[in-house]
């Protein structure tokens, strides 16, 4: 039986309803647009530049595409955005707008879903399981719109109850626009397509009776969606769905396996801070590498490889001789507080159930699958690492006796490592449970869900913040930095709340597949641009992962995909940058060749 966020705080809240168990699933930013969008199906308006495509997989085990597909979400004061790139060699559609909507399951006719390939949109608007909306069109640009009270009641296999007490096909969005482009012939075999594309602009009154929470939303809110193209290469052929996120199952209705919807107030279309001028140098002035392999190598000469590579920080806590050797050569010595390596954060028992799975299947945790902390690319995924509880007030108080030995051993700083939670969005211990309580004691506007999301959102921050505060307060000059991680899947770039003088978010992770690079322009964005938006003194460090011991050769980095990801957090007008691992990087000396050129060199 499934067991729920909900459910399994009933007994502590003596309140009823019923809401999904979040998950580790993949996030999405939502930027907002003040430019104009023209519902015609071409997705040519600014708007839509710069706006990283969401690319569909295979709902079941992640397949590529036959032919590929795409999405794109923003969002104004008016309408909520969604553009669809759907590539095919025969565009084809049965179902035209005169034969109307189905009021009923008994008229198959009319369904787009029962005769044609289509794309999707499910919408969750206040991220509580339920009230939740179904939209589909065709290549004619019909629609078939619906709402469900609740999804399916098993976890295994669909089982999504029609009748019209949960299956509302009387609903009929309202104010929906949508228009679609063909590049090619509709329902002409005889030709090869590209394929189409599609618009599709939902206003914010038409969601208002499905969200508990704030609709508009506010920048920050965090809503649930999934995504996807049923294809058909024929008429009468089977359907095969791909999708955004990956569901594990041949089901669309496992509400907490959607995707995260993040509501950001930033500017749909970016611009990146150009130095002020062509002759400018290097705008990096912190370059810190995280180090924590080379324990064969002594002190001084891991400083010296550190240094001829460009980094003037590095980040490896040997004791005192190590700060010796970083100060001698004019480096900053900064010692680690790690989080990691506790098992005090639980975590419910059909994650517990999910994670031994992944345990028996994977092969190392830095499988497709596993990513090891960084974000999730497959909804449901538990990290196996173990974490210190980070609601518990010990755990604050073991971070400042690191802190203190950090300042008596002479570092220049300190960098916060493993601060999160292991499934990603909270812990489920005795003390985070009451913390849970008191929290939705003191917001009942919010949905359950929503409550403990934002409640492990805050206290993330305030963690940080107050060990930030203790460590100023003993020593007004050190250096504070870390590297956000594990990742919080309702906002992976929570960072920039925080005010550590450095703030390393990651925008190029370490394994497999690595990520695309308008996703790394993107977070890089999001990195610079919100730097001192919170704390003035701010400053935010892109994270690259660089990960390729022999053993797991697949996850190297090719020496060009590296410099482009670099070349981008140049242009952004980063003050700072962040790599791990230093042993990584002499293992590939190709990678290590282009660290040296791209960190110390000066712009084109």
């Amino acid at each position: 039986m499934k067991i729920s966020i909900w459910i399994y705080l009933t007994v502590l809240l003596v309140l009823s309803a019923n809401i999904i168990t979040a998950k580790g699933s993949p996030s999405y930013y939502c930027y907002k647009t003040t430019d104009p969008i023209v519902i015609d199906g071409a997705i040519d308006e600014k708007a839509w530049i710069d706006i990283p495509w969401i690319d569909f997989l295979g709902l079941v085990d992640g397949s590529k595409a036959p032919y590929p597909s795409q999405a794109k979400i923003v969002w104004d004061a008016k309408y909520l955005y969604f553009a669809f790139n759907v590539e095919d060699a025969k565009v084809w559609a049965l179902v035209g707008q005169e034969v109307g909507e189905p009021r009923k399951w008994g008229d198959p006719k009319r369904f787009i879903m029962r005769r044609d390939g289509f794309v999707k949109i499910f919408l969750d608007p206040d991220s509580d399981g339920k009230n939740y909306i179904e939209i589909h069109i065709n290549a004619f640009n019909n629609s078939n719109d619906v709402w469900l009270e609740h999804g399916s009641t098993r976890t295994d296999y669909q089982d999504v109850d029609t009748s019209p007490a949960n299956y509302h096909l009387e609903w009929d969005c309202p104010g929906l626009r949508s228009a679609v482009k063909i590049d090619g012939t509709l329902n002409d075999f005889n030709d090869i397509d590209k394929g189409w594309t599609l618009e599709v602009a939902i206003p914010w009154n038409s969601l208002i009776p499905f969200s508990a929470g704030r609709c508009p939303p506010e920048p920050g809110d965090v809503w649930r969606s999934h995504l996807g193209r049923a294809y058909k290469s024929k008429i009468g052929a089977d359907r095969s769905y791909y999708a955004w996120p990956v569901i594990g199952i041949k089901d669309c209705h496992q509400l907490d396996r959607y995707g995260y919807l993040i509501f950001s107030e930033n500017a749909a279309v970016m611009e990146l801070k150009k130095p002020a001028s062509a002759t400018e140098k290097n705008p990096l002035e912190w370059k810190m590498v995280w180090c924590w392999t080379l324990k064969d190598k002594p002190d001084a000469e891991v400083v010296s490889l550190a240094k001829s590579l460009g980094f003037n920080a590095i980040q490896c806590s040997r004791g005192r001789n190590m700060v010796r050797e970083c100060h001698k050569v004019g480096m900053k010595a900064i010692g680690v507080v790690g989080l990691g390596g506790s098992s005090a954060q639980r975590i419910l028992p059909e994650e517990e159930k999910r994670l031994q799975l992944e345990k028996e299947k994977a092969t190392t945790p830095n499988s497709e699958l596993l990513q090891g902390g960084g974000e999730p690319i497959l909804g449901g995924e538990v990290c196996l690492f173990d974490y210190r509880c980070p609601d518990r007030p010990e755990t604050l108080e073991y971070a400042k006796k690191c802190v203190d030995k950090l300042i008596a051993d002479g570092y220049d700083g300190f960098a916060l490592d493993g601060l999160g939670y292991k499934n990603f969005y909270a812990c489920f211990c005795d003390v985070s449970r009451a913390e849970h309580k008191n929290f939705m004691k003191h917001h009942p506007e919010l949905p359950p869900e929503q409550a403990i999301f934002r409640y492990s959102s805050e206290h993330l921050i305030s963690f940080c913040n107050m060990l930030i505060r203790y460590a100023k307060e003993k020593k007004p000059d050190i250096c504070t930095t870390c590297h956000i991680w594990p990742d919080f899947a309702p906002d992976p770039l929570y960072g920039n709340k925080a005010a550590f003088d450095y703030c390393g978010q990651t925008v190029s992770w370490f394994f497999v597949p690595h990520w695309k690079m308008d996703k790394v322009k993107r977070y890089t964005y999001e990195v610079v641009y919100n730097e001192s938006r919170f704390h003035v003194h701010s400053r935010g460090a892109p994270f690259i992962g660089i990960f390729g011991p022999p053993e797991h050769d697949r996850h190297k980095k090719e020496p060009e995909r590296l410099r482009q990801v670099i070349g981008i957090i140049k242009d952004s007008g980063a003050k700072a940058i962040q790599f791990a691992e230093l042993g990584h990087i002499l293992n590939n000396p190709e990678i290590a060749e282009v660290v040296r050129e791209e960190l110390t060199s000066s712009l084109d």
